[in-house]
């Protein structure tokens, strides 16, 4: 009777308990009711964990943290993607796989600019998907022609390529073929659908670095009651999808207007990233891009202009200091290159476009 009580226990208990059901049954069939053994078999099985295993993982002990770490050192997978700006790979030493950054910046303050010019320098080594919520892949390309060209009337739509000299289009048709760049710019109803077109990227095209322009266009079908843990589940999605495809994701973000009511130079903090205290909490890096040009701030704390510079601030990093890379910007030919002492300008010989293997980049 106790054998049988048992038994009808076991089957009203919940789903996780199963697979203890079904060794029971194999049991119950194998050995007759008066079998001695059965009691004995009974007992070691209820004693068993009431765990499902798919859903737990084992420690590791430091000893093999260490050991996989070496292991990984000598393939690829620490692999760091050098940026192309001087300054931040002198400082930083490059991207990390695995590696979630923010960039945030108020409206109008370039934001694009950087994600597209980081897009333009790393795509001549590496593989990298570009998500554009904002400009459409066509208005993109013509902002990378115009970096290039270097024109003085920038391109905006298919007639100006007609006052494009053949050599440079020829130029450009060649540098275009270098880069190993993709654009997706089609809104995307849900995380899982995001999660699984970049796992499609990897697999098919060993994409590296994925870049999001920018993180409050994307949606989720979750949360949407509120928008705070939207923003929560979509930052910690983007920061599962470097962990787990081994890729950089980089993404900007908007910031809040309490920017605009702080005095002094009205520098960003990470309090001001709009919408959501997740972001920062998920980010290995936060930077922010900074002009002080755009608040009417001509002259910095040295006397010397502040005008076509910017800053990205680096306010947090998980595995370093922090730090602030200076740039040199120009709007009009949608160019950003590493400040340089001395010069308001951009100096860059022709004949360097040429070679697109160089070490010293043109871009």
């Amino acid at each position: 009777m106790f054998l049988l009580w048992l038994y009808n226990c076991l089957l009203g208990v919940n789903p996780d308990m199963m697979t203890i059901q079904d060794k029971i049954n194999n049991i119950l069939i194998d050995f007759p009711p008066e079998n001695g053994i059965l009691f004995d078999r009974l007992k070691a099985l209820v004693a068993e964990p009431n765990i499902n295993e798919s859903q737990v993982y084992e420690s590791r002990s430091i000893l093999h943290c260490l050991e996989e770490t070496i292991d990984d050192s000598e393939g690829n997978s620490n692999e760091l993607i050098p940026t192309g700006w001087a300054n931040y790979d002198n400082e930083l030493g490059g991207l990390s796989l695995g590696e979630y950054i923010i960039i945030g910046g108020r409206p109008g303050m370039g934001k694009s600019l950087v994600l597209l010019d980081l897009a333009s320098r790393i795509s001549l080594q590496t593989e990298v998907l570009y998500f554009s919520f904002d400009l459409t892949s066509t208005a993109l390309m013509y902002r990378i022609a115009n970096g290039f060209l270097e024109r003085p009337i920038p391109l905006h739509n298919p007639a100006d390529f007609k006052r494009v000299q053949a050599d440079d289009l020829k130029l450009l048709k060649s540098y275009f073929s270098a880069l190993h760049l993709s654009f997706y710019d089609q809104h995307i109803e849900s995380m899982t659908v995001f999660y699984n077109y970049c796992e499609k990227m990897v697999k098919e095209k060993g994409v590296k670095v994925i870049i999001i322009d920018y993180l409050q266009m994307l949606s989720s079908r979750r949360y949407r009651n509120s928008r705070v843990l939207e923003i929560d589940y979509i930052s910690r999605t983007l920061k599962k999808i470097a962990q787990e495809l081994k890729v950089c994701v980089i993404a900007s973000t908007q910031l809040s207007r309490s920017v605009e009511m702080r005095g002094g130079d009205k520098k960003p903090i990470l309090s001001d990233i709009r919408e959501s205290g997740g972001i920062e909490q998920d980010a290995d890096k936060v930077f922010f891009v900074y002009r002080p040009e755009y608040y009417g701030l001509l002259i910095d704390e040295y006397n010397e202009s502040t005008l076509a510079t910017m800053e990205l601030i680096l306010a947090k990093n998980r595995f370093g200091s922090i730090t602030t890379l200076k740039f040199q910007v120009d709007f009009v030919k949608s160019k950003l290159a590493p400040f340089q002492e001395g010069k308001t300008r951009f100096e860059i010989r022709k004949d360097r476009k040429l070679n697109l293997e160089e070490e010293d980049n043109p871009f």
